[in-house]
């Protein structure tokens, strides 16, 4: 009798705590969003590497270290720019500098000389820390993913200029097609097709004997 007691008190205070349980609140995230998934050989597109989530973490972004992947039968990196929520760079603010001489990685970086304060004063909760730019030069699909292992790995410090701590961290994907040639309407094969019978006849006719 008393362990039936204990069990339905358990299951009782199961309930409340998950009646009234704080929700789950959402963390620091980095995502590759591709301004296209799909485009045409020989076509320039870009890449936004995205942050979100800061002020859910009551965080900001004062360095940032980063190497992204991809297939260089597929893509190449021809450039990356900045943005100005870490500062501006003409002025003295920030930092910033990329590599691109090795096949298959983009390594980009930026280092803020403001303070905490005027940092969070500049930065929403989601914003672009920098855009890639790349030349399709293959046909395929390649995914773009963030490099952890290579050292530093994912390095982005916050508040204090301490390691961000990342709740979830996004790849992205781009799609190389070959361009599809122009199609010609039906009808204007059937004019062209009639000429060519009109213009043939015509020969014909003037080659006839009087």
């Amino acid at each position: 009798m008393k362990s039936h007691r204990f069990f339905h008190s358990l299951v009782a205070a199961l309930a409340l705590a998950t009646l009234y349980q704080t929700p789950a609140v959402a963390g620091v995230s980095l995502s590759l969003q591709p301004v296209a998934q799909t485009v045409n050989l020989g076509d320039q597109v870009m890449v936004n590497v995205v942050i979100s989530g800061l002020d859910a973490a009551s965080q900001i972004v004062s360095t940032f270290d980063l190497n992204v992947n991809y297939n260089p039968g597929i893509l190449n990196a021809i450039g990356v720019s900045f943005g100005a929520l870490l500062g501006d760079p003409d002025l003295l603010e920030a930092d910033a500098g990329k590599v691109l001489s090795t096949p298959g990685v983009v390594d980009f970086w930026e280092l803020s000389y403001l303070s905490d304060a005027d940092l969070a004063a500049l930065q929403p909760d989601s914003f672009t820390l920098a855009t890639l730019s790349f030349q399709a030069v293959g046909l395929g699909t390649t995914t773009l993913i963030f490099d952890s292992v290579t050292p530093p790995g994912i390095y982005i410090t916050g508040a204090s200029a301490g390691r961000l701590a990342l709740d979830s961290v996004g790849t992205g994907s781009i799609t190389v097609q070959q361009a599809n040639s122009i199609p010609v309407p039906a009808t204007l094969w059937l004019v062209l097709l009639g000429l060519g019978a009109f213009t043939g006849r015509r020969i014909k006719d003037s080659s006839r004997p009087e």
